[in-house]
């Protein structure tokens, strides 16, 4: 739910490859030791991954939250698992999957580390030269074109446990949000795409060729992601006519010494001990394996094709370009350097045939020479980056820009570095051959996978005392807030299709033809969070925006820098549940709010143990339903370590850990996780333009607000909703979305009968049309018809 995206890779089984169950701590300070000497001369890449947002009702429904083999809840505290953590779901390494080797050919391919080819060893002076000359170079017109505003320049990580010297970038000036950090032309980013601009290259590697074609055989998917290595390979074969001969220059002289593809075992279990990284030496054993079938199957048959590009007398690093030590080290420069993929998929209007054909999705991964010196940390959240095109609905690579702008201020001299990815330490060791601290350990990940949060108890009613509670919610609405409403709880029989004899809903009180008013609900009695920050005046500093938990909210989601708030009041809304839960009788909401807190939470995703999961929901009707949960409820933790603790800490008076809810802090990971199921199995949108606070971005104007309804909770879903039309109505009329600023007592959020309804007929709506996996995350159950997701989900 992170684009997030310095940076999401792919995994393109949409699995975790690696057993990451046994992992323990972060490297220690002693092994930073033999880390220094890399850490000197290596500077670290990243990886951007421009998602494109899901739609809200999407976000809603990632909420499964995952389980473990036991309904129980765990033994284990909130207060004792309460670890910060940085990591995304997906990690580089399983884009290897589809590339590993089977067993036997794994046992039969030597698992000796490959040669490491030779790096200079330049002081601070000649480093700080050689990158600034870089960058100069990559600037200029004449070679790149690609606008920067950073230098090279060392700097002290002593204090966090690194070396007291390391080389990275600094602002060449300030820069506030919305400014350019980077912009660079497409076709100055070396990437697989070099094929179709080169015709003798096309002819060797194209999406025709058949090392093309038995790349795809090989590896499955993102066939570019390995092709990327030879095309490295071939720049650098070519010498200065390549177009990047200094970025390729630059890259030569890389320690790769410390990353496990090249280190013996004996060496490896020294830098990375066997306690703390139980399946480093596998994974390289796997890579090695990959490599020998890649050089058997693509490689030596391209060097006897092409022997003019890729034959043995030609030499790169001393050895034949097509060599499997050579593709070592290419693989190795591009996985630790990659970004992308992804970057350019909102080209165009979706209608066009891409100008790179084999790209699905305009994916594409690729190396930037400017981003060759920046270092991990994350400060990278200070900037957005993705693919941006002249003019949309058209895709000439020669329109197509890479940009990243800046998120929070920055000032001239302070370093840019951004967040490569959010792995594991594990993971993060394999890809880039160091771990820095603050990593999180692959342990951890498994123990927030898999624990399922304590179900909230519901009270054993009678469906006749079911039905007086709901009727009492329905009179207390129109009675307190005003609401209007013309519907009464009642029981419905949904055995014939597929469901319960007695099912808890409403049924029409009159009748009503088309255009009548089903449901009115003044803006001021809608719960949402523009109200709470506007009604509440202490609150409003706490949560509003420009709150420190708003910015904290925000910067955790658009991890990458992204300033989209497009849903920023659905994300502050489950903390604004709480705090009225937290208020009790003293809350005007405290007679809904006691209704939602009996709701039964049985069948959601989020609550259930493994074993009991695949009994409800069998993985052959909902394949991912498990893996999905297992991704939200990392979500949830990290809202809970990034949002949630720091607020409790700051505001104690509202927030604080003493003020409690079913025996545990209102901000403990199982309320927010409760709070948040509510919100997305009870939301309402509608478009209001503005809270009359004007509180509102202005990229959030006139566009939908999120808030529950209390006069809804009873209403159930069923495609007779299609009677129902929901909007934000400005006196006595629709609201256009022209303007921002109307009067709360003009506001109203109103239904409509689109269609007949006879008094004494159920009232349902249409909640979403998402397929079952989805739905079933977000509502806790199905329905008879429902499609399934496929690859979708």
């Amino acid at each position: 739910m992170r684009n997030r995206t310095v940076n999401r890779r792919i995994d393109t089984n949409g699995k975790k490859t690696e057993a990451e169950a046994d992992e323990k701590q972060a490297l220690g300070f002693p092994l930073w030791i033999p880390l220094i000497a890399l850490l000197l001369c290596e500077t670290i890449r990243i990886a951007v991954s421009a998602d494109t947002k899901e739609d809200y009702r999407r976000l809603l429904g990632r909420f499964g939250i995952i389980t473990s083999s036991s309904t129980a809840p765990s033994a284990t505290s909130d207060e004792e698992l309460y670890i910060p953590l940085d990591f995304s779901i997906v990690s580089n390494d399983a884009i290897m999957e589809r590339g590993k080797t089977s067993g036997a050919l794994a046992e039969s391919v030597p698992i000796q580390p490959f040669t490491i080819l030779s790096s200079l060893s330049l002081e601070n002076d000649e480093k700080v030269k050689q990158g600034n000359d870089m960058l100069e170079w990559a600037r200029s017109d004449e070679a790149l074109g690609i606008e920067h505003h950073y230098e090279a320049a060392y700097f002290d990580y002593s204090k966090v446990g690194g070396p007291e010297s390391i080389l990275g970038v600094r602002a060449s000036r300030d820069m506030d949000k919305g400014d350019i950090l980077l912009k660079i032309p497409f076709n100055s980013m070396l990437t697989f795409h070099t094929v179709e601009s080169d015709p003798v290259l096309l002819h060797a590697l194209g999406e025709d060729s058949t090392a093309f074609e038995d790349t795809v055989e090989v590896v499955g998917e993102h066939p570019d992601y390995y092709l990327l290595p030879l095309v490295l390979l071939y720049h650098m074969s070519i010498g200065e006519k390549s177009k990047f001969y200094p970025y390729l220059k630059y890259i030569e002289d890389t320690d790769i010494k410390n990353f496990p593809l090249f280190l013996s075992d004996s060496e490896t279990d020294k830098l990375f001990p066997p306690a703390d990284y139980p399946d480093i030496k596998r994974r390289a054993h796997e890579d090695r394996a990959f490599i020998a079938r890649f050089h058997e199957k693509i490689l030596v048959p391209l060097s006897s094709d092409f022997p003019e590009l890729f034959g043995d007398n030609i030499l790169v690093n001393g050895r034949p370009i097509s060599s499997s030590d050579n593709y070592a080290w290419a693989f190795t420069m591009a996985k630790s350097r990659v970004w992308g993929p992804g970057t350019f998929s909102s080209l165009g209007d979706g209608n066009e045939p891409s100008a790179i054909p084999y790209l699905d999705d305009n994916e594409i991964h690729m190396l930037v020479p400017v981003g060759e010196l920046m270092n991990f940390g994350p400060g990278g959240g200070c900037a957005e980056c993705e693919g941006t095109y002249a003019e949309r609905g058209k895709s000439d690579p020669d329109e197509m820009h890479f940009v990243c702008t800046i998120t929070c201020p920055i000032k001239k001299g302070e370093e840019v570095h951004f967040w490569y990815n959010d792995d594991c330490k594990q993971d993060f060791a394999h890809t880039y051959g160091f771990v820095p601290l603050g990593v999180d350990d692959c342990r951890t990940r498994e123990i927030k996978m898999n624990r399922v949060p304590v179900l909230p108890s519901s009270s054993p009613l009678s469906p006749s005392e079911k039905v007086l509670q709901g009727n009492a919610v329905l009179e207390w609405v129109k009675t307190e807030l005003g609401i209007e409403h013309y519907h009464e709880a009642a029981y419905f029989n949904y055995s014939k299709v597929g469901g319960p004899e007695k099912l808890l809903g409403v049924k029409a009180t009159r009748d009503m033809g088309r255009g009548d008013i089903v449901v009115k609900v003044p803006y001021t009695s809608l719960f949402t969070w523009g109200n709470s920050v506007e009604d509440e005046p202490l609150l409003r500093p706490v949560i509003g925006n420009g709150s420190k938990a708003f910015e904290n909210a925000m910067k955790w989601f658009f991890e990458d820098g992204n300033t989209d708030t497009d849903i920023f009041d659905a994300w502050m809304l489950p903390l604004v549940l709480l705090y009225h839960v937290s208020l009790g009788e003293k809350s005007k909401f405290h007679i809904y709010i006691e209704y939602i807190l009996d709701t039964d939470l049985s069948y959601f995703p989020i609550y259930m143990g493994n074993e009991k999961m695949e009994e409800v929901y069998p993985p052959i009707e909902y394949p991912k339903l498990m893996e999905k949960t297992k991704e939200d409820r990392i979500w949830a933790w990290e809202f809970h370590d990034k949002v949630l603790l720091p607020l409790s800490e700051e505001h104690p008076e509202i927030f604080g850990k003493d003020i409690m809810h079913k025996g545990k802090p209102i901000l403990s990971l199982d309320n927010f996780i409760w709070a948040w199921n509510m919100i997305a199995s009870r939301y309402w949108g509608a478009e209001f333009g503005d809270y009359p606070s004007g509180d509102l971005a202005p990229g959030r104007k006139n566009s939908e607000l999120y808030h529950m309804a209390p006069v809804a909770a009873l209403m159930n879903f069923g495609r007779q909703g299609g009677c129902l039309k929901c909007e934000g109505e400005y006196q006595g009329g629709w609201y256009n979305g022209v303007g921002s600023i109307m009067p709360k007592e003009k506001m109203h959020f109103v239904c409509r009968a689109r269609c007949s309804i006879k008094k004494g007929e159920e009232i349902l709506y249409w909640y979403n049309d998402d397929c079952k996996q989805k739905f079933v995350r977000t509502y806790g159950f199905t329905y008879a018809g429902q499609k399934d997701c496929g690859d979708d989900e």
